[in-house]
């Protein structure tokens, strides 16, 4: 199970980075960059909990730190420069074997559903056609599929210092990513001087 989730995320970061490429406006790109962090993110950790190697947690949480850092900094970088460019536009706000495999089965569901809300995620990002609706459905989808990845992952592993660090990365990943996802709207509300006409 845990392989096939590294493959199945593998292939919806490359649809969010085709997403990406393909995205008409900056924030469309950054929108992209912050949901393929999130992801892989995710997919160290299940390498972390599959390899049984703890370190990989460790960065994971490094990653989760400087994906943050980096939707801030280009958000905040491509703002600056673009009021520069126009001073005249305000800023808006915007244990035993049966418990064993009843675990495990508890952990493959959870991994599973966790899965399936990344797919809606990038499902989203090319079905909706305004930025606003592609980054609220990235942000809600993402803070429940790790979520759920991730208490699939502790029970995958069971309850040990591994099982901290991934309830840490889940917790920090949950204080982020709203942050950057708003981060990412702010930016798009005050650039697109054709707002008004794309909200729907």
């Amino acid at each position: 199970m845990l392989i096939f989730s590294m493959i199945f995320l593998s292939i919806t970061i490359l649809f969010c980075l085709i997403r990406g490429i393909t995205g008409e406006r900056f924030t469309d790109k950054i929108l992209s960059v912050n949901v393929i962090n999130v992801k892989v993110i995710i997919l160290i950790m299940i390498l972390g909990v599959y390899f049984e190697r703890s370190y990989l947690i460790d960065i994971a949480m490094v990653y989760a730190v400087i994906s943050f850092l980096s939707v801030v900094i280009l958000s905040r970088i491509f703002l600056r420069d673009y009021m520069k460019k126009n001073t005249k536009i305000k800023k808006t706000k915007v244990v035993n074997p049966s418990m064993e495999i009843i675990r495990y089965i508890f952990s493959i569901i959870f991994l599973i559903g966790g899965l399936f809300v990344f797919g809606v995620a990038t499902f989203g990002l090319f079905r909706f056609d305004y930025i606003l609706n592609r980054a609220h459905v990235a942000a809600k989808c993402d803070t429940l599929a790790s979520l759920l990845i991730t208490i699939g992952l502790i029970l995958y592993s069971g309850f040990n210092n591994t099982s901290l660090k991934l309830f840490i990365v889940l917790v920090f990943l949950w204080l982020t990513n709203p942050v950057a996802t708003h981060l990412i709207c702010e930016t798009e509300v005050i650039t697109n001087k054709d707002i008004d006409k794309t909200v729907r």
